[in-house]
């Protein structure tokens, strides 16, 4: 198995075959080099950067993109920028912002994504500077949907008692969406599973 840092650096990680119950004496001796190199290396070479960001994005929402960069010698402009196409009018949306960082800060980035709909999205990070970096990533649509909020009249009930509550259904913009009396079916089941 391999796996790559921000630093382009290559990951080993070995595991003992399945008829075996402990490592052989040249597995030990190669992880430990292993560790030992990599230690070296991340010493040597310790400038990194991290994103943060949700994989789905909404319709109407913020989206929030957190960049952190380490051990760097001097600023940074970091360009991040959420684009793509919708599939059914083949509108092309996209919103950017840009920042200058310096060594060991954190950004929280706010997006205001307006009325997007359905398509292929991603998001590009390219950092420009003392630390030179691209990062794309895709980013799943997911339109909203109605909600269901539903109120208690307590928080905890013993056995017996009669429970109160009431349901609120909400479209899309948060705007209830069903006037009048609805009907509810609830299923009560015993601690074993059993319904009452």
């Amino acid at each position: 198995m391999q796996a790559t840092t921000t630093r382009g650096q290559q990951v080993v990680i070995m595991r003992p075959s399945n008829n075996s119950t402990c490592p052989s004496p040249v597995m030990v001796v190669t992880l430990i080099i292993s560790f030992i190199i990599s230690c070296l290396i991340s010493l040597s070479s310790g400038q990194t950067y991290t994103i943060i960001a949700p994989s789905k994005l909404r319709p109407n929402a913020d989206y929030h993109v957190s960049v952190s960069l380490h051990d760097i010698r001097s600023h940074v402009d970091v360009d991040v920028a959420i684009l793509g196409q919708e599939s059914d009018t083949g509108r092309f949306n996209t919103i950017s912002k840009t920042v200058t960082m310096n060594s060991d800060d954190t950004r929280i980035l706010k997006f205001e994504v307006g009325e997007w709909g359905p398509g292929s999205y991603r998001m590009v990070v390219i950092g420009k500077g003392d630390l030179d970096f691209r990062n794309e990533s895709s980013i799943t649509y997911e339109a909203k949907s109605y909600s269901v909020f539903i109120q208690t009249d307590k928080a905890i009930y013993k056995p017996g008692q009669v429970v109160k509550f009431r349901a609120v259904i909400v479209d899309p913009s948060l705007i209830p969406s069903v006037t009048g009396a609805i009907d509810i079916h609830v299923n009560v089941s015993t601690f074993l599973g059993q319904f009452v």
